[in-house]
C-alpha cells in the first residue's frame, strides 16, 4: 500500500478582521492589518510569511453615534495678590467634537449644551479659603511647624509661580506666540430672519461671509476674537 506524502503547508497574507473605530463619536476610521495564514491551520506567526510580499493595510470610514455638545472649561486665571473683592476668571464655551480626534471642536451656542453653564467668574476669597484649609491639614501632619510659617512659605511659593500672571492685564488672554499660527477657532453661526449673525460681534473684523453657517478664524484673528468676547462679558457683568 502506497503511503501518502506529507502535506506541504501553504502560507499567504490575508485580511481577517477590522480594528475598532478610531472615534468615540462621529466620523472615524477602521483599519484592517494583513495576517499570515496557513491554508488549513488559520492564523500563524508572521515569520512564516516573511518570504511573501506583505500587502498594505486597508482603511475604511466608520461612524459612531453623533457627538454630543459639552462644556469646555479653561483654567482659572487672575487670582493673585489683589484687593478685597477681586475675582478670578476662566473661559467656558459650549463645543461640539468634530473630525477624527477629540481636540477638534466647533464652538457653538450655549443653548446646545445640557445643564447650567459652569461659572466664568469666582471671588478670590473662595480660593483663599481652600488654600487655608490645605494649610491647616499640612500643619496637623507636621508636628512642631507653626501654621503661620507654613502659610508664609506656601504663599511665597504660589506668588513666585504666579509672577507672570501678575503682569497680565485684567481680562487679557495669554498665548504662546510660537503656537499662534497653528491656532484655529471654528464658530457655528446662528442667523435671524434678516440673515444677521446672532452670535458674532458686529464690530469685529473680519466678518463672516453672508449666508455662511460656519466661520473659521486663524492665528491672531482667533486671539482677538477671544479677547473681544471676554471684554464683552466683563462689560456686561
Amino acid at each position: 500500500m502506497k503511503e501518502k506524502s506529507p502535506r506541504v503547508p501553504e502560507f499567504s497574507w490575508d485580511f481577517v478582521d477590522w480594528e475598532k473605530c478610531s472615534a468615540n463619536c462621529g466620523p472615524g476610521e477602521q483599519i484592517s492589518k494583513p495576517r499570515c495564514l496557513e491554508k488549513l491551520a488559520g492564523i500563524v506567526d508572521e515569520t512564516f510569511c516573511k518570504s511573501i510580499a506583505r500587502p498594505v493595510e486597508k482603511v475604511k470610514p466608520c461612524y459612531r453615534a453623533p457627538c454630543l455638545p459639552r462644556w469646555m472649561i479653561g483654567d482659572w486665571q487672575g487670582c493673585t495678590s489683589c484687593v478685597a473683592g477681586c475675582k478670578q476668571r476662566r473661559i467656558v464655551k459650549c463645543v461640539r467634537p468634530v473630525g477624527h480626534s477629540e481636540p477638534d471642536v466647533d464652538i457653538i451656542a450655549d443653548s446646545y449644551c445640557q445643564g447650567l453653564k459652569p461659572k466664568e467668574r469666582e471671588s478670590c476669597a473662595n480660593r483663599e479659603k481652600r488654600d487655608d484649609d490645605v494649610l491647616k491639614h499640612d500643619q496637623r501632619n507636621k508636628n512642631g511647624e507653626r501654621l503661620s510659617e507654613r502659610k508664609l512659605e506656601t504663599r511665597t511659593k504660589h506668588e513666585e509661580e504666579a509672577k507672570k500672571v501678575d503682569d497680565v492685564k485684567k481680562g487679557e488672554v495669554v498665548v504662546d506666540t510660537e503656537d499662534i499660527k497653528n491656532l484655529t477657532l471654528a464658530i457655528i453661526l446662528e442667523r435671524d430672519e434678516a440673515n444677521d449673525a446672532l452670535n458674532f460681534p458686529k464690530d469685529f473684523e473680519p466678518q463672516p461671509p453672508g449666508n455662511s453657517t460656519k466661520f473659521t478664524l486663524v492665528g491672531m484673528d482667533a486671539i482677538r476674537y477671544i479677547r473681544k468676547i471676554q471684554e464683552d462679558v466683563e462689560a456686561a457683568s
